[in-house]
């Protein structure tokens, strides 16, 4: 009795370093800004819909409960903040997430009209850094990182 009770600490022990060492079982997902959507304009503030696509390199699903993310566009800081969010990537596959962003003009007036009209004239360049959290016990959050370009588009108001 006393082995297969110190076999079980063993085994718990192992599994709970693995996972205080750093996502030793959970591969970081990869995830890239798709789109970046001009949808509503008001005197002091823009609204922007930043999609994304994220893939999971793991064999299992990977339920996501929150993001937190900072965004780039032409070396100018973008937007930036933390959304609680509620979907399953699947094991091996991708998923896609919107999040709403509003943006103060008073506060980013020129840099944001010269992203924008970069960004609707063709691609621009975007740095993407976060953490993405998962809906799975013990699990840290898993860090991102990536670069690439993206077209700003505008709705038409």
């Amino acid at each position: 009795m006393n082995s297969i009770r110190n076999l079980f600490v063993l085994v718990a022990a192992l599994w709970l370093s693995g996972c205080a060492t750093g996502q030793t079982f959970v591969k970081s997902p990869s995830i890239s800004l798709t789109g970046v959507e001009l949808s509503k304009i008001h005197f002091s503030r823009q609204t922007f819909l930043l999609s994304f696509n994220v893939r999971n390199p793991n064999a299992f699903p990977l339920p996501v409960k929150r993001i937190r993310y900072k965004i780039m566009l032409e070396d100018k800081r973008f937007a930036g903040g933390e959304t609680q969010s509620d979907f399953v990537i699947p094991a091996r596959g991708d998923s896609e997430f919107i999040i709403s962003v509003d943006l103060d003009i008073l506060q980013s007036g020129a840099d944001l009209a010269v992203i924008i009209h970069s960004g609707v004239q063709g691609n621009i360049g975007y740095a993407l850094d976060g953490s993405l959290t998962g809906d799975i016990p013990l699990m840290r959050p898993i860090d991102f990182s990536t670069t690439g370009t993206v077209m700003v588009q505008a709705s038409p108001f």
